[in-house]
């Protein structure tokens, strides 16, 4: 196995054309040329720079009609689309430039969809840069658009410990835009900044979310400072906390939010005010304090709770 090292055999043959198959293994990562000589005469030379030289280039433009689609296309090569988004539907264009070597390839890739059915966000249009090799995918940027809503990230995939990191920043002018499932008496209104931590692994990603505001309207009733924090994988939304201030009162909720409209909610209220007629027309106002618990579904949903009024 040192330089000039060689193996000589001999193999009866007549004059004319035959086949020779072998193989050949480089044992190390330093270059190891080899020539193959018949009858003294060096006929071939086989070297590993020779697979590394820039031979990929050239672009194509690629179509995907569903996630579902791109999973299928991705699987062979153990990347795969997480199961809770393969259902969505929308077509995905991507340009793609070949560039590298035999040895590393890599890609840049230009992506977009007019239209993608996103869970717990409805139709929405994203655009994605992307630079990848054998390693690594970069996703930089990113942006996504529904409405009034205007996000904008990064992530970077590990292919070799399939591990995604990155990270996301987004504004609402009206968040009743992004609560299509949520009957619209108890939609929240008002303007929302959310970020967000991009991590989990290729099989089980996540996603946890900040989101404030400082003043929204719910069912008439206007609450400030509001603060969100929660985790999107999976099947659903886990909603850590969610707390607003209204006048000297609190509400603080935590629970769980599935994309099959389900929940689960656990909710305090502390000296939480209400205007509104109860008899005779006549405006009255109530101060209302305790701990109400609900399940179900949002089309029929059940709870019970130990109020003070």
């Amino acid at each position: 196995n040192v330089a000039g090292g060689y193996v000589q055999f001999s193999v009866p043959a007549v004059a004319g054309t035959v086949s020779l198959q072998f193989r050949f293994a480089n044992g190390s990562t330093a270059d190891r040329p080899m020539d193959i000589t018949v009858n003294g005469t060096a006929t071939i030379r086989i070297d590993n720079r020779a697979f590394r030289r820039p031979v990929l280039g050239g672009g194509s433009r690629v179509a995907a009609s569903s996630l579902a689609a791109a999973d299928r296309a991705l699987a062979p090569h153990r990347i795969r689309v997480p199961a809770s988004v393969r259902d969505i539907t929308g077509v995905v264009e991507a340009d793609l430039d070949l560039a590298g070597t035999m040895g590393a390839p890599g890609a840049t890739v230009h992506a977009r969809a007019v239209y993608l059915d996103l869970p717990g966000l409805g139709p929405s249009a994203l655009t994605a840069e992307v630079e990848a090799n054998t390693h690594l995918v970069v996703v930089a940027p990113f942006t996504l658009r529904r409405g009034t809503t205007a996000a904008a990230g990064e992530v970077t995939i590990d292919l070799d410990a399939r591990t995604l990191t990155g990270t996301a920043h987004a504004t609402t002018a009206d968040a009743r835009e992004l609560q299509d499932a949520v009957p619209e008496a108890w939609r929240v209104a008002g303007a929302l900044t959310t970020d967000a931590i991009i991590a989990g692994t290729m099989d089980a990603p996540f996603v946890d979310v900040t989101v404030v505001s400082p003043s929204v309207v719910v069912a008439g009733d206007t609450f400030e400072d509001l603060e969100f924090r929660g985790r999107v994988e999976g099947e659903g939304v886990q909603v850590r906390w969610l707390g607003a201030r209204q006048d000297a009162g609190r509400l603080d909720a935590s629970g769980h939010y599935g994309f099959d409209r389900s929940f689960t909610l656990k909710l305090d209220l502390t000296e939480l005010a209400w205007r509104g007629a109860l008899v005779g027309g006549a405006e009255s106002r109530l101060s209302v304090g305790g701990r109400f618990l609900g399940h179900g579904t949002l089309d029929d949903p059940v709870g019970d709770g130990d109020l003070s009024v």
